[in-house]
């Protein structure tokens, strides 16, 4: 404190005090994911829009709303 009656002085920066801010991203309770098959050609079909909290959770989705007899060609990017 740089003054006599405990207030901060001209020097003091209140941001330095406080805790960083986190710059690692949440993922919100459910997130949209744009679901594509992968095949040699062409390199990927999209197949649709699925809400799901994680990947595993948007490939399930998928494998179960679009009727998918391969989930391992699958893949799923989170829409921003």
């Amino acid at each position: 404190m740089d003054s006599i009656d405990g207030r901060p002085g001209p020097g003091y920066n209140y941001r330095m005090a406080q805790r960083p801010i986190s710059r690692v991203r949440t993922v919100s309770s459910n997130s949209e994911w744009d679901i594509y098959v992968v095949r040699s050609t062409p390199a990927k079909k999209w197949l649709g829009t699925v809400e799901a909290t994680d990947v595993g959770g948007a490939i399930a989705e998928a494998v179960w709303r679009f009727d998918v007899k391969e989930p391992n060609k699958l893949i799923a990017v989170r829409r921003r």
